[in-house]
């Protein structure tokens, strides 16, 4: 069994939750025995050993204690050492066994009938295997599925030709190549050619949103778990299926409100972004405020592909899993989040720098363990508590007079002249790398984080 992969600095507590203080003494004591095995040390020699009563020599007598009592305080330190990695690994296999149950007991009847407990578990990252299944579930697909809908959608072609020439030019830089070896979501021309047939339908099944960009992002990762093996092309089933989770985001969990014409919902979506901030965070929003950085120059590309561009793939996945099953809303708490781990290191930038920052965040260490970061977010966006007067901001009908939704040109620039590609190769706009990626601020700023290992098993 190859390694596992090294943990964040965020998950290698100096004090393990579950070894207490005359363990730890002890553990002291062992690696003073590893230090005298390497190698002399600094410290006072050992006092003299008095000689056995048999007769024997002292010196030979010492030497065999001393080399049994170091090899097996080497050995008992290596498995301390190893012991967060071993119980990383079987909290991963209870986790599957968990949602193994579940998905065979029925999922859909599972939320039904224990909605705190599936909700609680979800929080804390749905597996791959069973991460499809669990999102049809969530977002009601096969209630909601309708037969040979979809291929008569795709059929019809792309009757505005504007849509079709944006769906053309988007599709292939929705995952680009130069990511494919950094995070491995590079889409095949199979998943391509799916992809824009998704498109493409969703504008003809609803031609007052049409085609937006970030709509891509989202159907595009849809694709991706639906059919995670790049080298098979996805099959009819898995494509009919991405369609109609993506219809059911849009139309029934209400993101098409991010893409409609004066995009109502992301003015919503933003102003309530602003006012949490303020609640939050007031010093890093005054200090945004004072570099002229306003909540528009990354929410819109944050919120309008709901973080897939923004964010490393593997943290996405586990950020998805709770926006799939606690609904859009969660989006301001996990943005929070997010500026709250972030904050130190925001407080010290310039426009310029934060500019460069936001830009290019999804790069980074590729050591650190995307997929935990994402379980860190989750777990303190729990602790984010969004005002019920927001929250029935977001909920008011799109002609309402709400003063977040009052004047929508004021989210200037405007959505759809936002350049939600990245620069290539992870590169800046000057060809520089960028000067830190999430993850490595991420490990910098860990001790800010409430992830001890007791909650992560919890």
């Amino acid at each position: 069994m190859a390694p596992p992969p090294p943990l964040p600095a965020a998950l290698t507590p100096s004090h393990h939750p579950d070894v207490d203080d005359t363990v730890q003494h002890e553990d002291s004591r062992r690696t003073t025995g590893i230090n005298d095995a390497v190698g002399p040390t600094n410290a006072p020699p050992p006092p003299p050993v008095a000689a056995p009563s048999d007769g024997s020599s002292t010196s030979s007598h010492h030497h065999r204690v001393s080399s049994s009592s170091r090899s097996a305080d080497i050995a008992a330190a290596v498995a301390m050492a190893q012991s967060p990695h071993d119980e990383f690994l079987k909290g991963e296999e209870r986790t599957k066994a968990k949602w193994a149950k579940m998905v065979k007991r029925g999922i859909s009847s599972f939320i039904r009938e224990q909605p705190d407990k599936f909700h609680r578990r979800a929080r804390r990252g749905i597996p791959a295997e069973y991460r499809w299944t669990v999102w049809k579930a969530c977002v009601s697909h096969d209630e909601r599925f309708v037969r040979n809908v979809y291929w008569k959608l795709t059929g019809l072609g792309s009757e505005n030709e504007q849509w079709g020439r944006a769906i053309k030019i988007d599709v292939p830089r929705t995952f680009p190549r130069d990511q494919a070896a950094r995070t491995g979501s590079q889409l095949s021309e199979a998943h391509l050619k799916s992809l824009y047939r998704i498109l493409v339908a969703y504008a003809n099944l609803n031609p007052d949103v049409g085609y937006c960009q970030g709509m891509n992002f989202v159907a595009g990762l849809l694709l991706l778990v639906a059919c995670p093996d790049r080298n098979v092309p996805p099959s009819s089933v898995e494509e009919e299926e991405a369609f109609w989770v993506f219809v059911c985001l849009m139309e029934y969990d209400g993101l098409a409100g991010f893409y409609r014409e004066n995009f109502p919902l992301l003015g919503r979506y933003t102003h309530a972004f602003d006012e949490l901030l303020a609640r939050e965070l007031p010093d890093l929003r005054d200090h945004f405020t004072q570099e002229g950085v306003q909540p528009t120059l990354y929410i819109h590309q944050w919120y309008l592909s709901l973080f897939i561009n923004c964010l490393p793939l593997q943290t996405v996945f586990v950020l998805w899993d709770v926006i799939v099953s606690d609904g859009l809303p969660v989006i301001l708490s996990i943005s929070i989040a997010l500026l709250k781990v972030l904050r130190p290191a925001l407080m010290q930038m310039e426009f310029e720098d934060i500019v460069r920052f936001f830009k290019t965040m999804k790069t980074g260490d590729e050591k650190c363990d995307a997929r935990v970061i994402g379980q860190l977010l989750v777990r303190l966006s729990g602790k984010v508590e969004i005002p019920d007067s927001i929250l029935e901001s977001l909920h008011m009908p799109y002609d309402c007079q709400d003063p977040r939704n009052a004047d929508p040109s004021s989210l200037s620039p405007g959505p759809r002249d936002l350049q939600l590609d990245r620069p290539p190769d992870g590169l800046d706009d000057n060809g520089n790398k960028p000067a830190a990626g999430v993850a490595q601020w991420l490990k910098r700023v860990s001790a800010q984080i409430d992830a001890s290992w007791s909650e992560l098993k919890g």
